[in-house]
């Protein structure tokens, strides 16, 4: 079974859940890092992000998938690099590029955007 952690937000209204969901009908194994809620419980990005790349490395999944994954470090998909396959997915519109994303798209081995 393949295993994939999917970074992203999974509140009830958010694309992320059904996007997930397709992917565990396929007969992927899914872990779900709401990126946003854990900056709520952790309160600092550093934190959270520690977090996430601890998880990431003792997981180990083949795949890591970023959803969009704004205030996010680019440390975060770097060091994820280094222990899997990493997709950066980015769905909104490409006109609000900025620094913080020109870097994640550096650092990460595949980038997908709806554009």
């Amino acid at each position: 079974m393949i295993d994939v952690m999917f970074v992203g937000v999974f509140s009830q209204n958010s694309t992320n859940v059904s996007q997930a969901r397709g992917l565990i009908d396929t007969g992927v194994s899914v872990g779900a890092y709401d990126y946003r809620e854990k900056l709520n419980k952790f309160h600092t990005i550093t934190a959270r992000d520690q977090d996430l790349i601890s998880l990431i490395k003792d997981r180990k999944p083949k795949l890591t998938i970023f959803s969009k994954c704004n205030k996010m470090h680019e440390r975060v998909v770097k060091e994820a690099t280094k222990v899997s396959h990493t997709c950066l997915w980015y769905m909104d519109a490409l006109n609000n590029i900025d620094q913080e994303l020109i870097s994640k798209i550096k650092n990460c081995n595949t980038f997908i955007s709806g554009v």
